[in-house]
């Protein structure tokens, strides 16, 4: 029509009382006009040097499990964080709101493993394209 509606927001929190987890909000408008809001947590791992696991909500309700499994030391959060904001928005990943100079994560696909466990919504959403 003739209004700008918002379509999509990222909202990256890190709870100040170190009792809650980090966590990401994604609020996503389709061309209909339904919301959607998916909430990603990070979840700890037995060994977080070799992967990174996230637990995701769609509207309150459990939705997936998404892990990244990689073979070197950790500290790719840039990679991960790229990747969900690609999947959840729909928006590529060279839009990632980051405030580092990062090179640009351009194929997670070919050196990090992606598993996903859920809803079969979101493991076709959330699966690596093949």
């Amino acid at each position: 029509g003739d209004r700008f509606a918002e379509r999509v927001s990222w909202h990256d929190e890190t709870p100040y009382n170190d009792i809650d987890p980090p966590f990401i909000e994604v609020k996503h408008t389709d061309d209909q006009g339904k919301a959607t809001t998916y909430k990603v947590v990070v979840k700890e791992t037995s060994d977080p040097d070799k992967e990174s696991t996230y637990t995701i909500t769609r509207d309150e309700k459990p939705f997936a499990h998404i892990t990244f499994n990689y073979a070197k030391t950790s500290g790719l959060s840039r990679v991960e964080n790229d990747y969900l904001f690609e999947k959840l928005t729909g928006l590529p990943r060279k839009l990632y709101p980051s405030l580092e100079e990062a090179e640009l994560s351009k194929n997670v696909e070919h050196f990090r493993g992606v598993h996903v466990k859920g809803e079969p919504d979101a493991v076709r959403m959330l699966s690596l394209k093949r």
